[in-house]
């Protein structure tokens, strides 16, 4: 996050911010020392995609790395596929995702998983809880009570309607700059787990962290 302000802005104060706060965030302290999760993993690739989407550089193959470390990294899916146009990036760059996952699983699969159980691990994930809401500050908190199968198609279909928008919007766009790229990233990470019912309220993480730099640059 840092290195992403220090690259749009040169203003070491505002680098030295970002560091401090992503640092201190309660966020970021809950969800590792206190809850002991993960989600720093992915988010870093997230956020490495990000910003080399800011340099005008392809962010497609840590995004790959990102999904390929947890299923949540598909957040910024609608971000990438807008950059993707946007930028006019060969549509063969998202054979990536599924390529850079097959490869990281590699180990795992020398080390005897079964096949099956490395490319079904997502959707058992999925199908872990039936519960529209896991306590994600979401538009499922006033909706939990809907019936499972039918607040799952809702949401998915509601989830899939604005990341679609979010593309067009960002092809279509006539601003330019870092800053509108991590505005438009942000609105990606925050869309998703907003909209998607089954959301665990530390899903946000990466949007949580993304706005720190967004707070920084602007």
């Amino acid at each position: 996050v840092a290195r992403i302000v220090w690259r749009a802005t040169k203003a070491p104060w505002r680098a030295s911010m970002a560091f401090c706060a992503v640092w201190l965030a309660p966020t970021v302290i809950f969800n590792g020392a206190v809850w002991g999760q993960a989600d720093s993993i992915w988010t870093f690739f997230t956020l490495l995609s990000v910003s080399l989407f800011m340099q005008n550089r392809n962010g497609v193959l840590p995004f790959a790395v990102a999904f390929a470390v947890k299923a949540q990294a598909v957040f910024l899916g609608p971000f990438v596929v807008g950059m993707i146009l946007r930028r006019r990036i060969h549509w063969a760059w998202l054979a990536a995702v599924p390529g850079v996952y097959l490869i990281l699983a590699i180990p795992v699969l020398v080390a005897g998983r079964p096949i099956a159980s490395v490319f079904r691990v997502y959707i058992d994930q999925a199908d872990t809880f039936h519960r529209l809401t896991m306590n994600a500050a979401n538009i499922w908190v006033f909706a939990g009570g809907a019936p499972y199968a039918i607040g799952v198609a809702v949401g998915l279909m509601l989830a899939t309607a604005a990341g679609l928008a979010l593309s067009v919007f960002i092809v279509r766009s006539s601003r330019e700059g870092p800053d509108f790229i991590l505005l438009a990233a942000c609105a990606s990470l925050m869309l998703m787990p907003y909209l998607l019912p089954k959301m665990h309220d530390r899903y946000f993480y990466a949007f949580e962290l993304a706005s720190i730099a967004l707070a920084c640059l602007n």
